[in-house]
């Protein structure tokens, strides 16, 4: 549900999106194309936020880390705001501002990806 709205506005806003699925994923694609925008759903099956957010901070990128979740998983907006993700959103809000965020955003990077 999240994906083609995502994809809708960033397109939109001519930037372009990867979907992936896992930390193995991400370095995968960022050899290719490294971001500046990271959306992460805090409810991906198997997700390490510390992992993530530590090897996405050891990239030496200025890249913008938000995450959203469901607002009653307390502990992993706490976690994620731990780790050093720049925006944590719960998933309500996330979806009701998506557009005024990414656009927030991607002002700073008209022609850069979102992961």
């Amino acid at each position: 549900m999240i994906v083609p709205r995502v994809d809708g506005i960033v397109r939109d806003l001519n930037c372009s999106l990867e979907q992936v699925f896992s930390l193995e994923n991400l370095r995968s694609s960022w050899k290719e194309l490294p971001a500046d925008v990271v959306l992460i759903d805090l409810m991906l099956p198997g997700l390490d936020i510390e992992c993530v957010a530590s090897w996405i901070r050891s990239q030496g990128t200025n890249v913008t880390l938000i995450a959203f979740v469901p607002h009653v998983h307390t502990q992993k907006i706490k976690l994620a705001q731990d780790v050093g993700c720049d925006q944590v959103y719960a998933r309500g809000e996330f979806l009701s501002q998506i557009r005024a965020i990414i656009s927030q955003c991607s002002g700073n990077h008209q022609q850069d990806p979102l992961a």
